[in-house]
């Protein structure tokens, strides 16, 4: 039996967002406990799918199918829900996209289009809420957000136009400055002008300058160059790194995704001009994506480089869920026809699928699940400082962060490299950033 303080009989909720993983269970949540909910999504299959487990097991569920880019839509999203339910009490956003593509294909219709869901969204949404709301007596809006459990949080820029930095910034007021770090990074859009990306002097203050708005704080412990600049002299870029140094306001800087001649130059600026150096590399590193081991790694380790390596489960791939001739899980990345299926269709070849599955009598061996191995190979590379790891529950962060420490024997790693094969992708001229600049 719920506690009373959650009775919400007779009241009447929208949910934005309604047939995500979020957005369902928050909507299912309210059911149980008596308010009659509306759930809009774009998804009209998994709206479908989502109505009729609240209908059949909790209570009274509606679904309205739209695309909250436009405002029009949203007007009309919040006018139906109130027609549907006979009123309206409670308002969630919980809408959100992203565009998870390879970076050659990220466009600034893209990065608008996260602009128009993530923030425009709430904003005409709840407009169109109020006077619904004043009408009746009252009423309640919730605007959710995305937080990335990591090792450190992911503060990209162009999540911070929307989502990430904001929330973070209300989340560590009040926390102790000194007792966590913070990372963010600089080159993707910020805006739809010239201007609003890249690497130029101009870019890199003011996007550092509005971040640390967001942020409510007075220093980033790491400030990274997120993709190599073609456009801009690295000069430029790494003289505006420094004065961020020498400001106060960045404590250490890296780049993420350069390759090794890119460091080099970089690296030999530095030294000529007496400037702060890198300390760090984010690239993508995984079992299955071993393009930084030939150049980046060795050059790395020769000059005192960490890597901060994201994606070492290789998008969800090297858990083992994706089973050879079966359809994608409900919910997963891959079925995620707005960002992760793109990212993650390379993958899902089934000679790729049957290999992981060998993966899986060696986690078993060595008493880790498949994720944990995964994440435990990339941290046996000894220039690895860190892997990022994604995750949409909490049991996953926990799970997941047990590989910290894990040691494999140079048989399990053998035994790995054996059942991959030929699949892992070792080519370093895969490591790319766009040009020109996105």
């Amino acid at each position: 039996m719920f506690d009373p303080l959650f009775d919400l009989k007779q009241k009447r909720v929208l949910i934005t967002g309604g047939a995500g993983t979020l957005g369902a269970l928050i909507a299912k949540a309210f059911a149980e406990r008596g308010a009659d909910v509306t759930i809009q999504d774009l998804n009209q299959e998994r709206l479908d799918e989502v109505r009729e487990s609240i209908s059949s097991q909790s209570g009274k569920a509606f679904s309205i199918s739209a695309d909250l880019s436009s405002p029009d839509q949203c007007a009309s999203v919040v006018n139906e829900a109130n027609a549907l339910m006979g009123g309206l009490d409670i308002v969630i956003n919980t809408a959100g996209i992203n565009r998870r593509k390879p970076i050659t294909e990220v466009t600034e219709e893209d990065f608008n289009a996260i602009v128009s869901v993530n923030m425009k969204a709430i904003y005409f949404i709840s407009q169109a809420a109020h006077p619904i709301m004043k009408a009746a007596g009252g009423g309640v809006i919730v605007n959710m957000s995305s937080l990335s459990a990591r090792y450190s949080f992911n503060t990209i820029s162009v999540y911070a136009a929307t989502k990430a930095e904001s929330v973070l910034g209300r989340a560590l007021k009040g926390i102790k400055r000194e007792s966590y770090e913070l990372f963010t990074k600089v080159y993707w859009p910020t805006g739809s002008g010239k201007n609003d990306r890249g690497l130029s002097r101009k870019h890199i203050i003011e996007s550092c300058n509005a971040s640390l708005k967001r942020l409510q704080t007075d220093h980033i412990d790491l400030y990274q160059m997120h993709r190599f600049d073609y456009e801009t002299p690295i000069e430029e870029s790494l003289s505006a790194f420094d004065d961020l140094i020498r400001a106060g306001k960045v404590h250490y800087i890296g780049f993420s995704e350069w390759n090794a001649a890119q460091i080099k130059a970089a690296l030999a600026v530095q030294d000529a001009r007496g400037y702060n150096r890198f300390v760090s590399s984010q690239p993508q590193y995984s079992a299955l994506w071993r393009v930084i081991e030939a150049e980046v790694v060795p050059l790395s380790q020769k000059e005192g480089i960490g890597q901060i390596v994201w994606s070492p489960m290789a998008q969800g791939i090297l858990t083992g869920k994706y089973l050879p001739g079966k359809k994608a899980p409900a919910g997963s990345r891959a079925t995620d026809k707005g960002s992760g299926a793109n990212m993650i269709k390379g993958w899902m070849r089934e000679e790729v699928l049957e290999a992981v599955q060998k993966l899986k009598p060696i986690a078993d061996g060595v008493g880790l699940t498949m994720g944990q191995l995964a994440i435990a190979w990339v941290l046996q590379n000894p220039n690895v400082s860190s892997a990022i790891m994604g995750a949409t529950k909490p049991k996953q962060v926990k799970e997941n962060v047990k590989a910290s420490g894990v040691k494999l024997d140079a048989d399990v790693m053998k035994a790995i490299d054996t059942a991959l094969g030929t699949l892992p992708e070792r080519d370093a001229k895969k490591t790319q950033s766009p040009n020109p600049r996105a």
